[in-house]
């Protein structure tokens, strides 16, 4: 009896206050769930930006035909959702998404599938938002384009961009027929900003449309991708235009000495070290010929043909012609009245007497630029002799006493005027009186002779 008692006991205790024990179990279990997500909770992140791997392409172009992607489907975000102790672990390097394109649709679309490479039994929930890669099929085509080089910048100051070459200049294209077609031009821009010397680079080759519009189409293939560069740089210089002239007016007309240009000064460019070397642009008198002028010549002149090699002009502006104006006015003549005295003899021999042959008053006549005659003092005229130079021309150590020889005289004039023609005087060495005794005429009688 003392053991029944006790079972039923047992079992007393154990149904007793049921319900609020099975109440007591489940809410320790829902305790324990909320304490477990408090620690460890579901969280959903996006990993963006994966690239989708394509996987059998050969599928399309084993048949001749190649494929762009469209509307860059092959770029995708993933969304994972699991536990954040999961999603610790995992980056976007975890994160791969393929497309078989041996599995394409009549559409031209191929399914994107995403995956991690580890943890995926834990992962709750895996997708990509974009469903399906979109493929553009079509023939092979091919071209080449010759490549335009082109700068963009500005040097640094006082410098300008000289010749820009490249290694070759012929890029070849391979894509889908509809894209190489729309391709008409092929570019290396060099950016030469703030650059003042020359260098070496290798440029990106770009492609543009007829409407200048950049083309970046991943199934264009070039044969070459970058092209290796060399820019010149030049050193500027503003230098004046220098000019001389040939041949002589018409009679009566004399060139003033005035040249003028339009422009007066180019600025010009070249490597630094010739560029020091250059004050000026000669233009040769054979550029600028008076002969028969009896005004004011007007020419032009192209300058470019007299710029030294390896220069260049700067300003895109100027065309290389230069007008250029040289002035020639009437002559006009005065005449000065002159004497004996108005002439001196410069040089004379040492123990020599030289005389001029008097003359009456005689007048002299000069030529010139009306400025140039205004210069003359014709009431004090001067000229002069050189005695020496008379005696050279003559051939002669000395002049023979009793001698009249004709020389021309210089007249104290500026060096822009002439004479009309030559003013020659005579000059003499007089006679020398010396002493001679005469036997016939007796003691202490002296004859001259």
């Amino acid at each position: 009896m003392e053991g029944k008692k006790v079972k039923l006991s047992l079992k007393k205790k154990l149904t007793n206050n049921l319900g609020l024990k099975i109440l007591a179990l489940v809410f320790a279990v829902i305790l324990w769930l909320i304490v477990v997500n408090i620690n460890d909770p579901v969280k959903t992140t996006t990993y963006y930006g994966v690239e989708v791997e394509l996987l059998n392409t050969n599928a399309i172009t084993d048949d001749g035909k190649t494929f762009e992607i469209l509307n860059d489907s092959n770029i995708v975000n993933v969304t994972i959702t699991a536990k954040k102790s999961v999603l610790s672990q995992l980056s976007r390097e975890n994160i791969h998404a393929t497309a078989d394109l041996s599995e394409m649709t009549f559409m031209d679309t191929v399914g994107i599938i995403v995956q991690t490479d580890k943890l995926n039994t834990e992962i709750d929930a895996i997708k990509s938002n974009i469903v399906n890669l979109k493929l553009n099929i079509d023939d092979v085509a091919d071209k080449q384009l010759f490549i335009e080089l082109t700068t963009t910048g500005e040097p640094a100051e006082g410098y300008i961009v000289g010749d820009v070459s490249a290694a070759q200049n012929i890029v070849r294209l391979e894509g889908p027929k509809r894209v190489i077609e729309s391709i008409t031009t092929a570019k290396a821009v060099v950016d030469v900003t703030d650059m003042s010397a020359n260098m070496g680079t290798s440029v990106e080759i770009e492609l543009y449309d007829a409407n200048g519009k950049k083309i970046t189409n991943a199934a264009v293939v070039k044969n070459i991708t970058a092209l290796d560069v060399t820019v010149g740089i030049l050193g500027t210089k503003t230098v004046p235009l220098e000019y001389t002239v040939m041949g002589t007016p018409v009679s009566g007309y004399a060139l003033t000495g005035e040249i003028t240009s339009s422009p007066e000064e180019i600025t010009i460019a070249a490597n630094t070290s010739l560029l020091r070397t250059i004050t000026g642009i000669e233009i040769p008198e054979t550029a600028l010929n008076v002969t028969g002028q009896s005004g004011n010549m007007t020419a032009v002149v192209d300058v470019t043909k007299f710029l030294p090699n390896g220069v260049r002009l700067v300003d895109d502006d100027f065309n290389g012609k230069a007008t250029v104006v040289v002035y020639i006015e009437e002559e006009v003549s005065v005449s000065a009245a002159v004497t004996p005295q108005s002439i001196s003899m410069t040089n004379i021999p040492a123990n020599t007497e030289i005389e001029i042959v008097p003359f009456d008053t005689r007048m002299v006549t000069f030529v010139g630029l009306q400025e140039n005659v205004d210069k003359i003092d014709r009431n004090s005229l001067t000229g002069y002799i050189n005695i020496q130079e008379v005696l050279n021309e003559l051939n002669l150590t000395e002049f023979s006493p009793g001698i009249y020889y004709d020389v021309e005289v210089e007249w104290n004039v500026p060096d822009t005027v002439r004479q009309k023609k030559e003013f020659e005087v005579q000059i003499f060495v007089p006679l020398k009186e010396e002493p001679v005794i005469n036997p016939e005429a007796g003691p202490g009688f002296i004859q001259l002779i």
